[in-house]
């Protein structure tokens, strides 16, 4: 990984989404031998040394060839960790031998990318916001993005944080330049990566942290001062909202005051944005009241105390004391789109619980901001290792963007320009453009530069250094755009000039909201970050042939079975209850012989009520503070499939899938049909861990699987169950068959493998490949 050629620049644009090439490639999951019958000699031989590499530092999830805008391409998805903490999934594509045009091309993402786990690798989605065209799939060039390590597992893990906030990107680079190496012979000519929101973000942190990855960079609207934007959102969502909640403005308010600012700008700014845009959001009071004013007159819903309010909403956010962030611009397009936010970067700092409505902003951002802002900002304006070693880099911001101001880009390329020695110094490599009338993503005014790839292809490869581009509306009319600190003025009637941008406030934002990681701290962070596991002292014994370690915790036993070799990202499963019964009938040794930790503690006569949860969260601590992964694979065998759903309920981000099996889902049966001693026995092990004086109070109790189901559907957590039709000890009709229905109508996902001639035991299947595969399909 260490070995990487020596020219290599970055576009970066974050809008990166999801592709035909993933689903493509769920459908590729060919055999080698299907794969081989499409290639050469020279791209078989490539392939399996990429597999080898790929085996010894992560996992492939999936290869093969596909048809790709009328051409084959290898399209390989793998997984890396590069911490026991970290799942950074990647997607390559890798054209044929004789058509590669010998360049990588890196994409960045967009937001916070949790919500496309499976379709992180979007091209259709995401090329048109950009400007750039399709030729960066057309032309043959290698292709390779990622989900930045965050589909899963990131709320409360510093870890997770650092593969988002910078490692992920340069690990997804330094990776594809080593399958490009071995596939194809020979290292990248030239490598681009392009960026938009997030991904601007990206190439920023690129730039700064990893300098000798790229030649270019092009990172468009850059999430850079991401602590700024969430300092800017909340004070934002402050002052338009209700102490419960509640929005003051509706989204058409917030439509009509950003409308209302155009309207006051028209004719005093310049023509050719007179009257269709804003080309200067820059605040001040006097502009702010104007506006209001105006949108009170367009709505008259927006007349007395709302009237007073809305200059409020352009104000400059202060927190904790300290200046963190300019406000919204004027004239902002898309305010309507942070009036409900979801504060996804709270709970990951916060936790799942995090209520916007009890938070001591004042006291608590500026810790999260101290804590978070290093690994997530973009901010260090010493640019200079990037350009000794040639690179270039290109940013535009949108002047009526709300989800990324431009003020956080246009301040950063300020401080950029004073540590060079000056714009001239600057504009040598490094150049900045801000668009009038765009907002985040397209905009009522300039959405676009013309060509900006070809540009950037032309200033790194012939030396031309780009100047004033052309700017591209909606409707495709063009008009100049200079690079800052120039922006245009005039008309297409009396010829368009380039005129100092008005100065910026004097008062920036305080350095604990702007701190950042140095390049050395970088790339100390993504060194290797594999620990030996120390496990608890106790009795060392031979489990199934692998190793055993026995402990207590609380007087409770406990155990932990440590495979051969940790699997990446060090896996695991937890059986629940009954950890020895029908062991080879069960997923436990195929998963240890695939690099699974096993692991118990035994809780059955806590019934896992609130004492028993707290036993295992101290188990699950342990566990995590042995860097095994956030998330583990439930088995719960009879009595195991309470413990199991219960815990689900109430850490349900701590699992990855639930394999259930003749499991109890209700506290008591309901009636008392053939009941037996063995039954009573049980009810009363219940009733008492529940605290009721006996069995029958138990019948609808709230935290039984069968009532709370919908808290793991709502969670995606899949389930597996395993039905026993004869079961005499815990009824279908009683138990297992209302959790399937309730599950299932809450939106749950289940396979339901039906045992109908199995009563209670044995547990498992003669052949428990099937539950292993499920299993490692939702491994993390």
């Amino acid at each position: 990984m260490k070995r990487f050629h020596k020219t290599i620049a970055i576009l970066t644009v974050g809008a990166l989404c999801v592709s035909p090439l993933y689903g493509a490639a769920q459908k590729a999951k060919t055999s080698v031998k299907k794969e081989a019958d499409t290639m050469t000699s020279a791209e078989r031989k490539g392939f399996n040394a990429v597999k080898k590499y790929l085996a010894e530092i992560g996992k492939i999830e999936s290869a093969g060839i596909v048809k790709e805008e009328g051409r084959k391409v290898l399209v390989i998805r793998f997984r890396l960790s590069p911490t026991p903490q970290s799942c950074i999934r990647i997607g390559i594509s890798l054209p044929k031998h004789a058509l590669w045009t010998g360049k990588l091309i890196g994409l960045g993402n967009c937001g916070f990318p949790t919500g496309y786990a499976d379709d992180f690798y979007n091209w259709k989605a995401f090329v048109p916001d950009t400007g750039c065209t399709q030729q960066l799939i057309q032309n043959n060039n290698v292709v390779v993005t990622s989900d930045m390590g965050i589909s899963r597992h990131r709320e409360n893990n510093p870890e997770v944080w650092k593969d988002f906030g910078f490692r992920s990107t340069h690990l997804m680079t330094v990776t594809a330049k080593e399958i490009i190496r071995l596939y194809y012979g020979k290292p990248a000519a030239r490598s681009y990566f392009l960026g938009l929101s997030t991904g601007g973000g990206q190439g920023l942190h690129e730039a700064q942290k990893f300098p000798e990855d790229y030649d270019g960079i092009i990172s468009i609207v850059p999430a850079c001062s991401r602590i700024q934007g969430w300092a800017s959102g909340l004070c934002f969502y402050l002052r338009t909202h209700k102490p419960d909640g509640t929005p003051l403005f509706t989204r058409k308010q917030l439509s009509i005051i950003g409308n209302a600012a155009v309207t006051y700008f028209k004719g005093k700014g310049p023509a050719y944005a007179s009257g269709k845009f804003v080309a200067d959001p820059r605040y001040n009071k006097k502009a702010a009241e104007e506006i209001a004013r105006i949108a009170a007159e367009k709505d008259p819903s927006l007349a007395g105390e709302l009237q007073k309010k809305i200059p409020a909403v352009f104000e400059d956010s202060v927190i904790g004391g300290k200046m963190a962030a300019c406000g919204q611009p004027l004239g902002g397009a898309d305010l309507w789109k942070i009036v409900e936010p979801e504060f996804l970067q709270y709970k990951w700092y916060h936790g799942r619980d995090f209520d916007i409505r009890k938070y001591d902003y004042n006291r608590e951002f500026p810790k999260m901001a101290a804590e978070m802002g290093p690994i997530f900002n973009a901010d260090n304006p010493d640019l200079s290792a990037f350009r000794k070693r040639g690179g270039k880099l290109i940013i535009y911001a949108g002047t009526e963007d709300c989800l990324v101001p431009c003020s956080g880009p246009a301040m950063y390329y300020e401080r950029a320009a004073k540590a060079a020695g000056g714009y001239d110094k600057l504009k040598e490599f490094c150049l900045y453009y801000q668009l009038p009338g765009r907002d985040h993503v397209r905009g009522r005014g300039i959405r676009t530069l013309e060509n900006l790839e070809q540009v950037l292809f032309d200033w790194c490869e012939k030396g031309i250094a780009p100047d004033v581009l052309n700017g591209v509306t909606a409707k495709g009319k063009k008009y100049p755009v200079y690079p800052y600190p120039m922006m245009t003025t005039g008309d297409e009637k009396s010829g368009y000039k380039a005129v100092p941008v008005p100065g910026l406030p004097s008062v920036q934002p305080d350095p604990v909201y702007r701190a950042f990681i140095t390049e050395k701290q970088a790339k100390q962070e993504y060194a290797s970050k594999g620990q030996p596991i120390r496990y608890p002292e106790g009795k060392v014994s031979s489990w199934y042939g692998f190793k055993r370690h026995d402990f207590e915790i609380d007087g409770h036993k406990a155990f932990i079975v440590e495979p051969k070799k940790a699997a990446p990202g060090r896996p695991w499963t937890w059986c629940l209850q009954w950890p020895e019964a029908f062991v080879p009938r069960t997923p436990a040794l195929l998963l240890l012989k695939a690099g699974y930790h096993h692991v118990h503690i035994d809780v059955y006569s806590t019934r896992m009520n609130d004492e028993g949860i707290r036993i295992a969260k101290k188990f699950y601590d342990l566990l995590q503070s042995l860097y095994l992964n956030p998330k583990g694979a439930l088995i719960g065998m009879s009595s195991g499939g309470l413990f199991s759903f219960r815990w689900a309920a109430e850490y349900p981000e701590t699992v990855s899938c639930i394999y259930a099996d003749a499991p109890l889902t209700a506290l008591v049966n309901k009636g008392e049909k053939n009941v037996t001693k063995e039954h009573r026995r049980l009810w009363n092990l219940n009733a008492k861990g529940y605290g009721v004086s006996e069995y029958r109070e138990l019948l609808n109790h709230p935290k039984a699987p069968n009532n709370n189901c919908g808290i793991i559907a709502e969670a995606k957590i899949p389930v597996y169950l395993i039905r026993h039709g004869q079961d005499q000890t815990l009824p279908c009709e009683t138990q297992c068959d209302i959790f399937i229905k309730n599950f299932r109508k809450a939106g749950g996902e289940i396979i339901v493998k039906d045992m109908d001639m199995y009563g209670h035991h044995p547990h498992g299947l003669d052949n428990p490949k099937e539950i292993a595969d499920f299993i490692l399909k939702y491994e993390y």
